[in-house]
């Protein structure tokens, strides 16, 4: 069976399963899938994904330029620690990297256009929380991060004059 094929089989399962109680062979259809093909879950099922890509149509509905400029910003940060080389526990923290500096992002340019304007004081403190909180997010996992590639870091050892390099599998 093609890819094609095989990816049309699986549309009309998820159509036929979206109406009601999915037929039992279905489901054992959808498993033998994904065990032929592991990484398709990222497709459909990979949450942080589609709340990154919330968080873009949030910032920007309607306006393409935007959400395509942020995609790349996020995407450049992701090359820049790694993510291609990371092992997957350094993956998942670069993506909650990625998902708190747009957040925080947004989250900066609302509060610079709120204290531009004339505001309550409680609207101002709202907005101050709101916006030290996701700093403190987004610097906890840089900080996370940080911590997990020292503990991954190879270890050297010098004993009696003979130097002993300990290197730690990165997978």
């Amino acid at each position: 069976m093609t890819d094609k094929a095989r990816l049309d089989e699986i549309n009309e399962i998820i159509k036929r399963s979206g109406k009601g109680k999915p037929d039992p062979g279905d489901l054992a259809t959808i498993k033998k899938f994904f065990a032929e093909m592991p990484d398709f879950w990222k497709h459909a099922g990979d949450m942080s994904e589609q709340a990154l890509t919330r968080l873009y149509e949030n910032i920007a509905p309607n306006n393409l330029m935007v959400i395509a400029s942020i995609k790349e910003g996020v995407k450049v940060l992701r090359k820049d620690l790694g993510y291609d080389t990371a092992p997957r526990l350094e993956q998942l923290l670069i993506d909650e990297i990625c998902y708190s500096w747009v957040s925080h992002s947004l989250i900066k340019n609302r509060y610079a256009g709120i204290v531009h304007d004339s505001v309550t004081l409680t609207m101002a403190e709202f907005w101050e929380r709101r916006m030290t909180q996701s700093q403190k997010r987004y610097l906890r996992s840089l900080d996370t991060l940080a911590r997990v590639r020292k503990l991954l870091a190879p270890i050297q050892i010098n004993i009696a004059d003979k130097q002993v390099n300990q290197v730690i599998s990165k997978t």
